[in-house]
């Protein structure tokens, strides 16, 4: 009777270690088929949408090549032009430099007169004169960067130089000076910060260079 009993527990534990062999070897889910599962959706959406891109896609017009062109050449227009800004200076200081001789000359000429307004202006009541020198107006009939011309001299007026947009007036074609006047603010009122025509005590000399960043003198018709 024990005999048999031992029989019968022998061949239900091998029953048991056989189904668990038979359930382990059979394909089921596992580690990598989960992983395939989750990533079909993500790979059927994404074909998904590159149908509905496809779909959706036509093909440009002319009207749309002639903007995509155009907004080309204004960002290579704004390229050329920082470029010329960042010489700007350079420029502007070479010709202070060369002409530098013909401001000082004018400069000396009005020194005496200069002196004598501000002596004037100190006995006046308001302690201002009106500046003589350029009858009040505050520009000389003359511009020693442009000689009178109106038009830059680096670029003769084009607003370009080799091809390039001209780094000393940045394409505007006019004096940097004298703004296309032809005639220069007057350096002897226009160095006072109270007013641009009037000379007081304490108006400063006028300066020996040529103030690349002086006020711009008002449109005077030539």
């Amino acid at each position: 009777m024990k005999l048999k009993f031992s029989i019968v527990a022998v061949c239900l534990l091998c029953a048991v270690v056989v189904g668990l062999f038979v359930q382990n070897s059979e394909p089921g889910v596992g580690p990598e088929e989960v992983e395939e599962s989750k990533s079909e959706p993500v790979e059927r959406t994404v074909a998904e949408q590159a149908i509905a891109d496809a779909g959706t896609f036509r093909e440009r017009s002319e009207d749309d090549i002639a903007r995509i062109k155009d907004l080309e050449k204004m960002e290579i227009a704004k390229q050329r032009e920082a470029r010329a800004a960042e010489k700007t200076l350079e420029a502007r200081t070479k010709l202070q430099l060369l002409k530098g001789p013909a401001w000082r000359e004018i400069v000396a000429e009005n020194m005496e007169k200069f002196e004598a307004l501000r002596a004037k202006a100190a006995q006046s009541p308001d302690k201002s004169v009106p500046c003589s020198i350029c009858d009040a107006r505050g520009v000389l009939e003359v511009c020693v960067i442009c000689d009178r011309s109106g038009k830059c001299p680096t670029c003769q007026g084009t607003g370009t130089s080799f091809n390039d947009v001209c780094p000393t007036c940045q394409k505007g074609g006019k004096c940097f000076l004298c703004s296309g006047s032809g005639k220069m603010p007057c350096p002897f009122c226009q160095s006072s910060s109270l007013s641009m025509e009037a000379i007081t005590p304490t108006t400063p000399v006028p300066s020996t260079d040529i103030p690349l960043g002086m006020p711009k003198a008002p449109s005077v018709p030539k």
